[in-house]
């Protein structure tokens, strides 16, 4: 055989060669393209408009749209939904977190930046796997002019993605997220949660994780709040004068907290040496060293003797506090007459308090409690 037959044959091996990679390389990328649209080819899931009721509007002076959507009973694969806006013949659109199956869901949108919307609709967002894909788009449906009476605590701006549920108020504000304070979802673990976030305050990020009125025995030093994954009127977003206590308290790791005290206008800060989460550093004595960077020498009783500020102080029976201080008059603390800050023993009286200040004897203030509310926030 000669060199120019050799050639040939080299040269039909190699286009079979080439033939065949090339075969390869197309279904390559031809069966992931097949198998993810075989894998959403199935899905069920419906939203929709809701026109009736009065919830889908716009409020011409407040510049704010209210649309209400209603999502159908489905297999939990519609994670966000896109609600699209036409104004004046453009479109604008935002990712929000979707409505729970078979329910029902008001959005606030500020629209001052676009002027009045004539029509709305939405498209919902697939999710299978890492992939997802939008859904069918409805039909515009008219949006109406009202009167917006209650602006809902959170207000999404047009044109932004709130797709992804953030695991932290924190994370929502460091990722440019944040709409300013108010309720938010996040993400503990797999579950979905709703919490206060204050976003414009010592730098924003802080979640409410307790608040407390301080007049009764809730939140006193002995109750299991401290020792439990429970919760109490977890529902109570707001920042009116009640007990709450919520689940980040217990599930999410923070390395710092704050307590505000809105009646007194005090706040006290704690850096946590490593992260942690609420219901671990409340349960841990820990010595915070000088007694006076956090204390409110007007609001707080205190002595001169035996002075400790920390974590889970529980030197004496009598003044126990999950953070704040111990005083006595006496070098010692196993007779301690004062206490102050968060989680202190309740008893009627002059100690009928579980957060502020309560005394018996040779202090600041005369003997009594001095019961006050507190929010404690952690990020």
């Amino acid at each position: 055989m000669n060199k120019r037959g050799i050639s040939a044959i080299v040269a039909t091996v190699l286009i079979i060669l080439i033939t065949v990679a090339g075969v390869a390389i197309v279904w390559t990328a031809i069966i992931p393209m097949v198998q993810q649209n075989l894998a959403f080819s199935g899905l069920e899931g419906r939203v929709s408009i809701v026109s009736s009721g009065g919830y889908t509007s716009y409020d011409a002076d407040k510049k704010l749209a209210m649309v209400q959507v209603k999502r159908d009973v489905d297999d939990e694969v519609i994670e966000s939904i896109k609600i699209i806006f036409s104004v004046n013949g453009s479109s604008f659109s935002s990712l929000v977190p979707a409505p729970d199956s078979g329910l029902s869901k008001v959005y606030t949108f500020n629209l001052s930046e676009y002027g009045e919307p004539g029509s709305v609709s939405v498209a919902p967002i697939f999710v299978v796997g890492n992939t997802e894909k939008e859904g069918s788009v409805t039909s515009k449906i008219d949006i109406v002019e009202g009167v917006i009476l209650d602006v809902a605590d959170v207000v999404y701006e047009v044109g932004s993605n709130y797709q992804t549920i953030k695991e932290s108020c924190l994370e929502i504000l460091n990722t440019g997220s944040s709409i300013g304070d108010g309720v938010y979802d996040i993400l503990i673990g797999e579950e979905t949660v709703s919490v206060y976030c204050d976003m414009t305050t010592d730098g924003g990020g802080w979640m409410m994780l307790m608040k407390a009125t301080g007049s009764d025995d809730t939140f006193e030093y002995n109750k299991n709040y401290w020792t439990t994954n429970n919760t109490l009127n977890a529902d109570d977003l707001t920042l009116d004068n009640t007990n709450a206590k919520y689940k980040p308290f217990n599930s999410l790791e923070i390395t710092q907290l704050r307590a505000t005290w809105p009646s007194i206008n005090h706040i006290m800060y704690a850096n946590l040496s490593t992260p942690q989460t609420a219901l671990t550093r409340f349960q841990t004595e820990e010595d915070l060293g000088n007694v006076w960077t956090q204390f409110d020498t007007t609001n707080f009783p205190f002595q001169n003797g035996y002075q400790k500020y920390g974590f889970n102080l529980h030197c004496s029976t009598n003044t126990p506090v999950r953070w704040g201080w111990e005083w006595n008059n006496e070098a010692i603390c196993s007779s301690n007459d004062a206490s102050a800050g968060i989680g202190m023993n309740y008893v009627s009286g002059n100690r009928a308090a579980s957060m502020g200040g309560r005394v018996t004897c040779c202090s600041s203030l005369p003997n009594g409690p001095y019961p006050y509310s507190v929010r404690i926030w952690g990020r």
